[in-house]
């Protein structure tokens, strides 16, 4: 099994597939929590790209017909404990990319792992 985070926005929505789905499988899963049809959505995966000293990220359109195997997912780089990480982008977006960090939980308020 794979696993993913597909995100906009603020929204994370958690998704689990076989090697051999087709990205379409992804979109069935979304459209199952979020309520958008699969043909209002469009999945990106990020790209390292590297450019002169520097490297930069890059979003690469997963066409529905794609294996989540055949656009570089494994168990190594989309498993249970690190899910791989798509943008879910919708027409209104304009085909960019919108993903806001999450904030991070207030120190003073986070319980001791011994205190659970």
């Amino acid at each position: 099994m794979l696993y993913f985070e597909v995100l906009r926005k603020k929204t994370h929505v958690l998704c689990e597939v076989h090697q051999n789905s087709p990205v379409s499988e992804l979109k069935k899963i979304v459209a199952g929590v979020l309520k958008i049809p699969p043909e209002f959505q469009i999945l990106k995966k990020p790209v390292e790209r590297k450019m002169g000293r520097g490297t930069f990220m890059e979003w690469t359109t997963l066409y529905d017909w794609h294996l989540v195997k055949d656009m570089g997912f494994s168990e190594e780089n989309a498993n249970v404990f690190k899910p791989a990480v798509l943008a879910l982008i919708l027409p209104e977006d304009k085909n960019r990319v919108f993903i806001n960090p999450l904030s991070a939980p207030d120190p003073n308020k986070v319980l001791p792992s011994d205190e659970f």
